[in-house]
């Protein structure tokens, strides 16, 4: 009776395994259609980007000399939400 026990039980572990792995490849079908919708959008963001960058050179040539009493500029650019630890942190002690 016991081989019997463990067999059934084997059969069911078996059985959660494939639901869980049904579960996974639905995810994984549903993820690329997912990122296809937001890739126009960021597709937009990369080309205004390009724009203000392309505005800013027009006026701001990246080549041209520097005074003698020139200073540096720092553009730091950071997580609002804190997502990157304390990567914020580490930039402003950093500059």
């Amino acid at each position: 009776m016991s081989r019997r026990r463990e067999i059934k039980q084997h059969l069911h572990s078996l059985q959660e395994i494939s639901s869980i792995m049904d579960s996974m490849k639905m995810l994984a079908l549903l993820e690329p259609r997912k990122l296809g919708r937001l890739l126009p959008a960021q597709q937009q963001v990369v080309n205004s980007v390009k724009a203000v960058a392309a505005d800013f050179h027009h006026f701001y040539p990246p080549h041209q000399p520097l005074a003698q009493d020139s200073r540096h500029i720092y553009l730091l650019m950071g997580s609002e939400r804190g997502f990157c630890g304390d990567v914020n942190e580490m930039e402003l002690h950093r500059a």
